[in-house]
């Protein structure tokens, strides 16, 4: 094994990635990769000086095809870049890994529901949309309902949170 190898073997191995196995030097197909994640079906290939020349680069780019044929995916880093910037190479693996692994974590949570009414059998959209009817009963059910109670509002709304009605005025004359 290279020294980049060796260095980044040593931060793969012993499920130290999202806790996923890495096998090195594992043989796919015909290939030997230098380092692969069957639950996250990826590839790390490290590529010394060698394959930076036209007939290499050309190599790895029918073993990709391959390796991508059959549904995994590759991640090459040049030696250099494992040794200088392992930082680096750790986090875009890590954040490979994640979404191959975990592929519903990135996506964003559901928008927060509004509240349920306490106490009551409607919940305060019913009560904003229905009108003027039943508002003003509901505000004469919290008059008489103490708010934590079976029948109150739960302390939700209060008195001023409804706009007078013409009906109120005349039943509490």
């Amino acid at each position: 094994m290279t020294d980049a190898e060796q260095t980044l073997w040593s931060k793969l191995r012993r499920k130290q990635i999202h806790g996923v196995q890495f096998y090195r030097q594992k043989p796919l197909g015909c290939y030997i990769v230098d380092f692969y994640a069957p639950k996250a079906r990826l590839v790390i290939e490290l590529d010394g000086s060698q394959h930076f020349e036209q007939e290499h680069a050309q190599r790895d780019a029918v073993r990709d095809g391959y390796l991508q044929g059959v549904g995994l995916r590759v991640l090459r880093f040049d030696n250099l870049q494992v040794l200088r910037e392992l930082e680096a190479v750790l986090g875009e693996v890590a954040r490979v890994v994640g979404e191959r692994v975990n592929p519903n974590q990135n996506q964003k949570p559901n928008p927060p529901q509004p509240p349920f009414c306490k106490g009551g059998s409607e919940d305060a959209s019913t009560l904003q949309e229905s009108g003027s009817e039943n508002i003003s009963s509901a505000k004469r059910e919290s008059k008489n309902a103490p708010p934590f109670e079976k029948g109150g509002l739960g302390g939700i709304y209060g008195l001023s949170d409804f706009p007078e009605t013409p009906e109120e005025t005349e039943i509490s004359k």
